[in-house]
């Protein structure tokens, strides 16, 4: 009898633990999802309506890390700037806290989404207005601004494939994943930026597999070269200058892959936002004779430049 107690009792205390730990942990997070990298918008109550000869009026602009670069590993080679523009200089003054018209932003306050912060960084950048004399018999004067996001931004996409060494072998075994007529068309969800890969056809010859992957900007920005981030975008680009996506790594499982077209560290060329490239990884390096599955990774990165319009109207000086 006293044996059975104690084995209840040891039966409850596994319970408890167990039950304490699966209360402890977190459910798993997909942050590589959706189509956007740094979005720009205005809290409620952003002044819409000031007046000749006001100083510093201030206007709160809020910008957010909807992707999923930079992770915190990668903070030193995020770069981006916020920028103003659409105005008359000769009526309108306007410069962000540190008196300029552009403003580096900081990659520690935007930090990409992650398995533990599901909606990414955020700050709000404070742009300074203030207003001189309207020109003479005019009331008003009501100018579009422009506002400006540059940045450098990188996307990883990882869908996983079929690997099989023998696809042509006639011996009769059962597979983890197949390829009918030595090839398949893989689909692939956003990946957490506004640039990534939406499919991977694979292709097997008797010597190598070929991976032709797609790729579009899905957002409604401009793709620009990335070395252009911290020029002025109200002065336009090159139309050379635009469309580039460049590869930076593509792996199958922990293996690099042989060769690609255009090759590792060259751009892709975007055209009407839709780019192509592909690579080949040679049969003779798998180091199996079984099929299996496993990820092919591939990390793109360029830079993005995407623009926000916002109305205000300056009114002539009320006299008393």
């Amino acid at each position: 009898m006293r044996k059975t107690h104690i084995i209840i009792l040891l039966v409850i205390a596994i319970l408890l633990v167990s039950c304490s730990k699966n209360a402890n942990q977190k459910p798993s997070i997909d942050y590589r999802t959706g189509t956007q990298g740094l979005v720009l918008s205005f809290p409620n109550g952003v002044p819409l309506q000031i007046y000749e000869n006001d100083v510093d009026v201030r206007i709160p602009v809020q910008i957010e890390n909807k992707g999923a670069f930079p992770q915190f590993d990668e903070l030193s080679y995020f770069t981006g700037y916020i920028w103003i523009g659409g105005y008359d200089p000769n009526i309108v003054g306007a410069h962000f806290d540190q008196g300029d018209v552009w403003k580096q932003l900081d990659p520690e306050v935007l930090e990409g989404k992650t398995a533990f912060n599901a909606q990414g960084g955020v700050t709000v950048e404070d742009l300074l207005i203030s207003v001189g004399d309207l020109p003479t018999g005019t009331t008003s004067y009501q100018p579009q601004l422009i506002f400006y996001l540059t940045y450098l931004y990188k996307t990883i996409a990882s869908p996983t494939i079929c690997v099989d060494p023998q696809p042509r072998s006639i011996n009769v075994k059962d597979k983890v994943c197949s390829l009918p007529d030595f090839q398949k068309s893989y689909p692939v969800a956003a990946q957490g930026g506004p640039v990534g890969v939406t499919g991977v056809q694979q292709v097997q010859t008797s010597t190598q597999m070929i991976f032709k992957f797609d790729i579009q900007n899905f957002g409604i920005g401009q793709v620009i070269e990335k070395d252009l981030i911290d020029q002025n975008p109200n002065e336009g680009y090159d139309w050379r200058d635009l469309n580039k996506v460049y590869i930076e790594d593509v792996r199958l499982g922990d293996q690099t892959v042989d060769k690609c077209k255009p090759d590792i560290g060259e751009a892709v060329d975007l055209y009407q936002g839709v780019g192509h490239f592909q690579c080949t990884v040679s049969m003779a390096s798998i180091g199996s004779a079984q099929a299996y599955t496993t990820p092919l990774t591939v990390t793109l990165s360029y830079g993005y430049a995407e623009s926000q319009f916002r109305n205000i109207k300056i009114l002539e000086a009320i006299q008393i």
